[in-house]
């Protein structure tokens, strides 16, 4: 049944910091997602994956500082969830995101699109002057690869990971 709803609701727009609870209880170390206010289905009722199409109703939807280069457009994917953890993962283990700072919607997109043009830049950016992890590097240029309805190779991204 898990599989059934993560192939039906990405929930990697709803990933950042605010929205992770953490118990450590019991000697382990549980995480629990929190807030799927804008969970949302890529297939339509027929199964069929949605156009990716632009849509100005759901454009720059989200935590700005997260929100994937589809979602800036309104066309939520897997593609976009798995962009958005990216930016999660160079947040947590770097501090810094060029565009955090930025309120604009369209000059975030703006530096998003330029920054993923060149993935070594961005990350050289991010973690200056500390080397950035390889492995985010390998991350970004899977995802930016993929079709925006392409099924993501997810045992792939877990040996990256």
């Amino acid at each position: 049944m898990i599989s059934h709803i993560r192939d039906i609701f990405p929930i990697f727009d709803l990933i950042q910091a605010q929205n992770l609870l953490l118990d450590r209880a019991g000697g382990g170390c549980d995480v629990f997602l929190v807030d799927f206010g804008l969970a949302c289905k890529y297939r339509d009722n027929l199964g069929f994956h949605h156009d990716g199409g632009e849509d100005e109703r759901f454009a720059h939807e989200g935590t700005l500082e997260y929100t994937s280069r589809d979602g800036h457009i309104g066309a939520h994917s897997r593609r976009g969830d798995l962009e958005t953890l990216g930016y999660n993962l160079v947040h947590w283990s770097s501090g810094f995101l060029p565009w955090r700072s930025t309120e604009d919607p369209e000059q975030v997109q703006t530096q998003k699109n330029g920054f993923l043009e060149n993935i070594e830049t961005f990350l050289k950016k991010c973690f200056k002057p500390a080397v950035y992890p390889e492995v985010l590097r390998k991350y970004f240029d899977y995802v930016c690869q993929l079709e925006f309805k392409a099924k993501p190779d997810y045992k792939k991204i877990r040996r990256f990971l």
